[in-house]
């Protein structure tokens, strides 16, 4: 074992026997299996990665300048604050070598911190990923430092910490020894820096019991017992158990949905292009086949569309974010609607009940297409798919809270909406968000007839709020 290694590992040996809190939950599978995920992540309903202040990025500029700030940031390592440029080479096809310069703010006192958070609270977002450690540097979010997880918290965000188990090109690494203590150690540090709400693991390959994920995610439960906080951990707890419904506080669904509303809290876990940053790299197809990566963004109309089709299964978004001018301009579309229409989305639960045989999908019509297709045409197809079910389930999608009903239409209603099944308060007031007025309606029986309004307060989808009658 390198000199390296055996450094790592000695530097966090001395934290191997911190005292647990009261052991209510204990380090199997079966107790942490009984833990439930907070409301506060059923309210939140989008969360994104974090990945530093917005940038003018393209995508090639984006992958190379976040590789560099991540390994900057793992390492502990800041460069010198007079070294205000960097040069990048990137390969590119028919020339030799192009080369980029970026400017990086090193010295962390010239960041705009409230401005810094603005620009992610314009996203609706209303918790943030810090990358502790990606499959490859910089493919999964940036680390974030203090001073912004100071800010990010001033600003109302919850913090989880995101750690991909396979730690591709690390040291340690899976297979040396002392490498899971020093893993589960890495987190609990981690946790105890920024008091973490959420854990939220990739890449297990190994099953749980070589990563000693239940004694960790057990430590993690106490602590917060011990703190009075809810939080949660998704279900990659290891290759016997990821992706299974008795595990974790969350079903984690990366680039799929549910077929109805789930009994579990789910979350969808989903990029906004047609590849996931970490197939983009040293290792990527980029570099094989001598062609330059081309990235697709997906229109901010289609991700909302998916988005509200989650929201009324009870699942929560998550967002692979990357650090580039198209990406956050798409985001900040999504944040312009939910700034009118958040009400039917955010501390929402489903108004219908949930569906003990709601299941994954999309699901593959036949293994033999899918093993013959690249990375990036599995997630396109499947991003595809995903919009294709949220078309589907309208154009009528249903939030509640208490007696008050959502209606999100997707596009214009035309000037009469009929709702079959729903009965309004007697008297009440029946108002479309983002206009100042009350609507005309009737009950028509078992149904509800109401005139839209003169104008559109938004693009794409319209909220309806309806008090419901009581069923007494």
């Amino acid at each position: 074992m390198s000199a390296l290694i055996l450094t790592m590992l000695s530097s966090c040996s001395s934290n191997n026997n911190k005292p647990h809190f009261n052991k209510k939950w204990q380090p199997t599978l079966e107790s942490i299996s009984a833990h439930q995920a907070p409301e506060w992540l059923k309210d939140a309903k989008i969360g994104i990665q974090f990945v530093g202040a917005p940038k003018d990025f393209d995508d090639f500029q984006c992958w190379h300048w976040t590789k560099d700030v991540q390994m900057r940031r793992e390492l502990g390592y800041k460069e010198p604050a007079d070294e205000e440029f960097e040069k990048i080479e990137l390969y590119s096809t028919g020339q030799l070598k192009m080369e980029y310069v970026f400017k990086d703010k090193v010295d962390e006192d010239t960041v705009d911190y409230d401005k810094l958070m603005e620009s992610y609270k314009k996203t609706g977002a209303k918790f943030l990923k810090s990358a502790l450690l990606a499959c490859y540097p910089g493919t999964e979010g940036l680390l974030m430092l203090d001073k912004e997880i100071a800010a990010a918290r001033q600003h109302g965000f919850k913090i989880g910490i995101a750690y991909n188990l396979l730690g591709t090109g690390k040291l340690p690494a899976i297979g040396h020894p002392g490498y899971v203590d020093w893993s589960l150690n890495k987190i609990k540090n981690e946790v105890e820096r920024i008091d973490a709400d959420y854990l939220f693991f990739d890449g297990a390959s190994e099953p749980a019991s070589y990563s000693k994920t239940p004694q960790l995610v057990a430590w993690f439960y106490n602590y917060a017992d011990k703190k009075g906080k809810g939080v949660w951990v998704n279900d990659d707890l290891g290759s016997d158990c990821a992706e299974k419904w008795e595990y974790g506080d969350v079903f984690e669904m990366e680039g799929t949905v549910m077929s109805g509303v789930s009994p579990k809290t789910w979350v969808k876990w989903d990029n906004i292009r047609n590849q996931w940053n970490p197939w983009v790299n040293a290792f990527g197809i980029g570099m094989r086949n001598g062609t330059r990566w081309h990235w697709v963004y997906r229109e901010p109309e289609d991700m909302l569309h998916i988005f509200i089709d989650i929201v009324s299964k009870g699942g929560v978004w998550l967002v692979q974010m990357v650090n580039t001018k198209q990406a956050w301009q798409n985001m900040w579309e999504i944040g312009d609607w939910l700034q009118i229409n958040g009400e039917a989305i955010y501390g929402t639960r489903p108004f219908f009940k949930p569906d003990a045989q709601c299941h994954r999908l999309p699901q593959w019509p036949y293994p033999e297409k899918a093993q013959k297709m690249t990375k990036d045409e599995r997630y396109w197809w499947r991003y595809r798919q995903t919009l294709d079910i949220a078309s589907k389930a309208g154009p009528c999608y249903y939030t509640s809270k208490k007696d008050v009903l959502y209606l999100i239409h997707w596009g214009w209603p035309g000037d009469e909406l009929m709702i079959p099944g729903i009965r309004a308060k007697q008297s009440s007031a029946i108002r479309m968000l983002g206009v100042d007025e009350d609507l005309i309606w009737r009950q028509q029986g078992q149904n509800l007839l109401i005139r839209t309004p003169d104008e559109k307060p938004c693009k794409y989808a319209y909220c309806l709020k309806i008090h419901l009658a009581s069923n007494k």
